[in-house]
């Protein structure tokens, strides 16, 4: 996840704007093919399914939109249980509470709400049910966007959701299989969905997830979009424009998508889901959040569409590293209590670190602009006087103590991580002389550590450095991420055959090193372009 740039992709500084998405484009009637185009083959449904019903209700003159979610619950066994069911406090990929059971009303069954008890803020316990399923409802007013993404928003033709703010879970059975229907408005389009396509015995669309996880990751846009796509490597990708559409087509922003997927495929050896979907959310709220198969980014209209490249590919590296390479913290999620790692800098700042390769691989920045923003990011980390109390490390473990979902005490673990991405790469390139770097870590990672295996134990991103270069990476390792020394950053360069230049308290700027060996450019060739 990453906050929307507010000028340009290189301005990592600014908060977003948060401007009101205003009413679109309306669609052809295309749409719904291409929709349902971009979803799997159909899978078919265990009796055993938990059945979600998800109807928005659009807004008027007179009132804000409203959505209603109904879930149908198998009852297991012969004597009647009481279900507990929890609003999650958190969404993955945001590190900052924000309570989604504030915006749940009415919550009842079809014998009413008196008999549900509250025991605490986030559960609605549900008195043992003789009949089987059990049904509960309950409706959403439209939430707050967090820093990353919007959560439930609800307008008179369309409407967005984030699902870990939309759906309850039934306590102690995420691991279930579940279906959602979805009742779509008249005269609206959709829905457009991240999950698979279900068999449904009604007439609403339906889409399968294997567990809540699943569920709740998955983006919900209904009503009217702009859609474009392509096809890659024999899978399916769609970009979803919807908002303050008018005067823009999907085009250049799939072109985008198209050159940097193409470059994560190179850099990652091949593509990690079933099909992949860009919600583009044009003068939305917040900035820009990852999912399993897909995002969704916050943009203005009248930002150029290159400006999303370094932007988009952020979120896109995410695919592998958060989604699929991931702290054990990180899944699977309690969705009552926070996550804690000492690893999101890796998360994070890793991950705008390769963003940058892929924009310069996908031809989006050219070697100049890289070298120029790796610059502004030194020089940006040499001004935060934060950098010489609170290691990379602290920064992780504490940034749900921030409320900004970026850092603590002012260390940011985008920035910190980016700069210990680049010496990390380029001290493994320089070791192995230019055959193994951050590539191949995190190949190495993805190999050990993708679903359905275990996430990474909390030292096991150092292991994999010493892995991949040798007992002299751990110590190297711990300089960077456990103390508040300053980063090698010169030496690594060197080892690129370039020199950074300033004084430690203006502007950095990298060059060319004339006096620099010729193994160094295969080192630089390597970095930069890839072997």
């Amino acid at each position: 996840m990453r906050r929307i740039p507010a000028t340009s992709c290189l301005d990592r500084n600014r908060r977003p704007q948060r401007s009101v998405a205003a009413a679109t484009l309306c669609v052809a009637a295309i749409l719904v093919t291409a929709a349902c185009a971009v979803q799997p083959p159909s899978v078919a449904l265990r009796t055993s399914t938990i059945r979600y019903t998800l109807e928005p209700i659009p807004a008027t003159a007179d009132r804000e939109g409203l959505t209603r979610v109904r879930i149908s619950v198998p009852v297991s066994g012969e004597a009647p249980t009481a279900l507990r069911l929890r609003m999650p406090v958190w969404t993955p990929g945001e590190y900052r509470v924000q309570n989604h059971a504030r915006y749940v009303r009415r919550v009842r069954t079809a014998e009413g709400s008196d008999a549900i008890q509250r025991p605490d803020p986030h559960t609605w316990v549900i008195p043992a049910h003789p009949s089987a399923p059990c049904t509960v409802e309950y409706e959403l007013v439209n939430a707050p966007p967090g820093v990353f993404t919007e959560n439930v928003d609800v307008r008179s033709r369309r409407a967005f959701y984030n699902g870990a703010a939309t759906f309850m879970y039934v306590d102690g059975r995420k691991d279930e299989p579940a279906v959602l229907s979805i009742t779509v408005p008249r005269g609206w389009t959709g829905p457009i969905t991240t999950l698979r396509a279900a068999a449904s015995a009604t007439e609403a669309p339906a889409f399968a997830a294997a567990d809540y996880d699943e569920l709740a990751d998955a983006p919900i846009l209904v009503g009217e979009a702009n859609v474009g796509s392509f096809d890659l490597g024999g899978k399916s990708h769609t970009v979803a424009m919807f908002g303050q559409t008018r005067g823009t087509t999907p085009a250049p922003y799939v072109a985008t998508l198209q050159s940097v997927a193409r470059a994560a495929q190179a850099y990652m050896g091949s593509l990690p889901y079933p099909s992949y979907t860009l919600f583009l959310d044009m003068g939305g709220r917040g900035g820009g959040l990852e999912h399993a198969n897909g995002a969704r980014i916050a943009w203005q209209p009248w930002m150029d569409s290159r400006q999303l490249g370094r932007f988009l590919a952020h979120e896109y590296f995410h695919l592998w590293n958060v989604k699929r390479i991931r702290p054990e913290a990180l899944g699977p999620f309690d969705y009552q209590k926070p996550p804690r790692t000492r690893n999101l800098w890796f998360c994070e700042g890793v991950t705008e670190y390769v963003a940058g390769l892929l924009a310069l691989r996908a031809g989006i920045l050219d070697e100049r602009t890289y070298l120029n923003d790796l610059a502004r990011s030194i020089t940006t980390l040499a001004n935060t006087p934060a950098r010489k109390r609170i290691t990379a490390e602290e920064a992780s473990l504490r940034i749900w103590e921030d409320g900004r979902s970026t850092g603590y005490g002012g260390l940011s673990v985008y920035l910190k991580g980016e700069m210990i991405g680049l010496c990390l790469d380029l001290e493994l390139l320089r070791i192995t002389d230019g055959r193994f770097g951050m590539r191949e870590l995190m190949r190495d990672l993805m190999e050990r550590h993708a679903p359905p295996r275990p996430g990474y134990p909390e030292d096991g991103l150092r292991q994999a450095v010493v892995r991949a270069g040798g007992p002299s990476m751990g110590p190297y390792y711990d300089r960077l991420c456990r103390t508040t020394d300053e980063l090698p950053i010169a030496e690594a360069l060197r080892a690129a055959g370039l020199r950074l230049t300033g004084d430690g308290y203006g502007d950095y700027g990298i060059s060319a090193d004339p006096e620099a060996a010729p193994s160094t450019r295969r080192v630089r060739e390597s970095w930069l372009y890839g072997r």
